[in-house]
């Protein structure tokens, strides 16, 4: 697996429509376990790259050298292991991550759903056409088990009302604004 290396000063960017005290708000939910899902953020090396998703853009100063794995880079595909099941995972992921894994890949084994996901987050292997037509297909199986004996709850919000943004965007919001997004591209940019 390929590595970057990210040193210390950098300055790192982020497209953001709220403030940094609410950022660091979430990063501290639970700051017992700094390295679960609740507390990454996204940054770009790339200050377009992250204006391209809106123009109030904060920036980031890394204050210490970071060595990363590089799931995003050209060639980059991630090996999920077959061997990769939830007796061998982080418990984090078995309750409404591994729900959401199957939203992506059915009843496929973890460590396809892992490469579904990968795939869909990192456009590795897909072409923005693919991740719109994931998208829809998420959204459509979301629609299909509401109010219905599949639908899951986690905390007192089903799958589709959980917060999933730093915002307090539902699922189902996130999904609908990037279908939406999707929806305006011409042929040769869902290419």
């Amino acid at each position: 697996m390929k590595t970057i290396s990210i040193k210390k000063d950098t300055v790192l960017f982020k497209s953001v429509s709220y403030s940094c005290e609410s950022i660091f708000d979430y990063m501290e939910k639970d700051p017992s376990s700094k390295c679960k899902t609740n507390k990454m953020i996204w940054l770009s090396e790339n200050e377009d790259r992250a204006r391209s998703y809106g123009s109030d853009i904060k920036f980031f100063r890394v204050v210490k050298d970071l060595t990363l794995l590089d799931f995003v880079g050209e060639d980059c595909n991630y090996d999920f292991s077959p061997s990769l099941t939830t007796d061998t995972i982080d418990s984090e992921l078995v309750g409404k991550m591994s729900s959401i894994l199957k939203l992506i890949g059915g009843s496929s084994k973890l460590s396809y759903q892992s490469q579904l996901l990968h795939s869909l987050l990192t456009g590795f292997n897909f072409s923005v056409g693919m991740q719109l037509e994931t998208l829809k297909t998420i959204s459509d199986t979301l629609e299909e088990i509401k109010d219905s004996d599949y639908e899951l709850e986690f905390d007192d919000a089903t799958i589709s009302q959980m917060k999933v943004t730093p915002d307090g965007k539902s699922l189902k919001m996130a999904l609908d604004e990037y279908i939406e997004i999707g929806e305006e591209l011409d042929s040769d940019q869902k290419n």
